[in-house]
């Protein structure tokens, strides 16, 4: 039993916390240097400038890896969320598959950045025609 513990606890640890200020993008880059290359090679790839790409992110998720909408109650029970939306980008199930679909990228995951970054990137370009 002390063992299971162990490695949920373990795994619990392998999702990012958010940055400490996400007010400020540069000490948000300082905290963490891999989402500003993965916001430059999204930019690179799409043309969606890296200020759009991260402020769709705090604004979508708040720097969160597995932020979800709020779900709803009746009394004391909970109910069934009213999106699918998950993650840094809060891509809702049907744009995440088709994203997937059209790019070959089937081993991303809306929990990393990287992945969520290069969505937003495709999903700008897309609407943007």
């Amino acid at each position: 039993m002390a063992f299971l513990a162990v490695g949920l606890l373990a795994l619990g640890g392998c999702v990012t916390a958010p940055p400490r200020n996400s007010q400020n993008i540069c000490q948000v880059f300082a905290q963490y240097p891999s989402w500003y290359r993965d916001a430059r090679a999204a930019q690179k790839r799409w043309g969606t400038p890296v200020n759009v790409l991260m402020a769709f992110v705090r604004r979508e998720s708040g720097f969160r890896a597995k932020a979800r909408p709020a779900r709803p109650w009746f009394l004391f029970m909970p109910l069934p969320r009213r999106s699918s939306a998950y993650g840094y980008a809060q891509a809702q199930d049907p744009v995440w598959k088709e994203y997937r679909k059209e790019n070959g990228h089937w081993f991303k995951s809306r929990k990393r950045m990287g992945s969520s970054l290069d969505f937003l990137g495709w999903y700008t370009d897309r609407i943007h025609r």
